[in-house]
């Protein structure tokens, strides 16, 4: 993101969807994240419609960024695996094994 020789304007170089569903993902992800301040007004509609809209919108808003992960995860994991680190276990001093 932000580099000078991009490919796409803020967006990565290798994309797998086109090329508008990823600016169409940034601006209704600014608007859906603001959409809670709709809550502190004085509305006619009822609390429980206003809420369940306002949750329709969030659910759009993570399944939009769901395709972007799991995309990403395509395209940075050609291998079909990650490597990591395991945590390993906490030992307590009383503890039998």
């Amino acid at each position: 993101m932000f580099q000078r020789n991009a490919k796409y304007f803020l967006i990565r170089d290798k994309i797998i969807y086109p090329q508008w569903f990823y600016y169409y993902a940034i601006i209704t992800n600014f608007f859906v994240r603001i959409l809670w301040i709709i809550r502190l007004l004085p509305f006619t509609w009822s609390r429980d419609s206003l809420f369940f809209i306002l949750s329709l919108c969030s659910i759009y808003r993570r399944i939009q960024f769901l395709l972007i992960r799991v995309e990403n995860e395509y395209i940075n994991n050609p291998e079909k695996y990650r490597k990591f680190t395991p945590v390993p276990e906490p030992i307590y001093k009383n503890e039998k094994r």
